[in-house]
């Protein structure tokens, strides 16, 4: 748990003290996790001021986006330059060690891709891989994967814009 230390003496280092504090109640730390989100510092709720908050879209907003305004969104992250290499290399079903191989990554890399990945499908509401009955497994028995065609389209044309 981290502890903030603040010179009561010195009026600037309260300054800084209450700035730090507010950044953190706005993020949504508080007790048990449990965050003070939508409302502002004197307590009103900007939800009912019909307001979306100064935190942003919202779990639900972020899922009704359409699909080139979501992945506009995901290019911004780590996981762009992976999805983007799936997209323009990965033509054929391939499993996750085929996908590591093709790619260029470590062994197992993909692995750790796929769950990362799977946070942004849950916020999004997309799926970046889908398992493909009609490829079959490759030779160690692992199902093998295809990026939806009109995923793969979009990233496309987000990556040559």
């Amino acid at each position: 748990m981290p502890h903030l230390l603040v010179n009561l003496e010195d009026r600037a280092d309260c300054k800084k003290a209450v700035e730090l504090l507010t950044r953190r109640l706005r993020r949504g730390c508080g007790p048990q996790g449990q965050g003070r989100r939508g409302m502002d510092l004197q307590g009103s709720d900007d939800a009912h001021e019909g307001g979306a908050g100064k935190r942003g879209r919202g779990k639900e907003d972020v899922a009704s986006l359409p699909l080139p305004q979501k992945l506009k969104r995901i290019q911004s992250r780590g996981m762009w330059k992976h999805l983007l290499k799936i997209a323009q290399s990965a033509e054929q079903p391939l499993s996750l060690p085929e996908l590591d191989e093709l790619l260029g990554l470590s062994k197992n890399k993909m692995r750790s891709l796929k769950a990362i990945m799977a946070k942004l499908e849950n916020r999004f509401e997309l799926q970046f891989l889908k398992v493909d009955p009609d490829a079959g497994e490759d030779v160690s028995g692992n199902p093998r994967y295809m990026m939806p065609a009109r995923i793969r389209r979009q990233i496309l044309r987000l990556a040559s814009a």
